[in-house]
């Protein structure tokens, strides 16, 4: 299996080149540490350099679940809650790859499955496996879908938060750690 940084460098690198390409325009992502990974629930934030943002989480595959032989992902339910919690469910998404060879780095982003961590939040509950410590899920049994389909190539801002630069930063202003990220407060959506 390959490491999650693999997936992390090689989805971001194509998700960089597909907002490039589709002129919907330049994205600036940028990782956070694993201890503040803890306290906001994603692994990379992706400003827009017209205030929008959107998070996703990597998952690398568990490899092929014994049931179905397709690619499996444990997703933990501490990490879900906290993204929820924090209020950018529905702009945090899971990438899931399904692919697990270094030669299939140039269909990387075609060969994995998003979802939003609202949805997965409220599939998790619909199969009443909210109480348990991790969620194996893979392609067949719950509603995943390419990258492609919450960001079509058309201009649209609804799948991202958007952020206000002109005030002043509150208790509702969010979910970036300053360091990363200057200049910009973000709000609930």
């Amino acid at each position: 299996m390959l490491p999650e940084k693999y997936y992390e460098t090689c989805i971001t690198y194509h998700i960089v080149r597909y907002f490039e390409q589709s002129r919907i325009g330049k994205i600036y992502p940028f990782t956070i540490s694993q201890v503040q990974e803890k306290s906001y629930g994603y692994d990379f934030a992706y400003p827009l350099g017209n205030g929008h943002i959107f998070y996703i989480q990597f998952k690398r595959p568990n490899g092929l679940s014994v049931e179905n032989s397709m690619m499996a992902w444990s997703v933990e339910m501490v990490q879900l809650e906290t993204i929820i919690k924090n209020g950018i469910g529905s702009c945090t998404y899971y990438a899931l790859p399904e692919f697990d060879d270094i030669f299939e780095w140039y269909s990387g982003l075609e060969k994995t499955c998003f979802i939003s961590a609202d949805d997965l939040y409220t599939q998790i509950r619909l199969k009443r496996k909210i109480r348990q410590h991790a969620v194996l899920i893979n392609s067949k049994k719950w509603r995943l879908k390419r990258f492609g389909d919450y960001f079509p190539q058309e201009i649209s801002f609804r799948n991202v938060l958007a952020t206000d630069e002109s005030e002043e930063p509150c208790d509702r202003k969010m979910k970036i750690p300053g360091e990363n990220f200057r200049g910009f407060y973000l709000e609930y959506a």
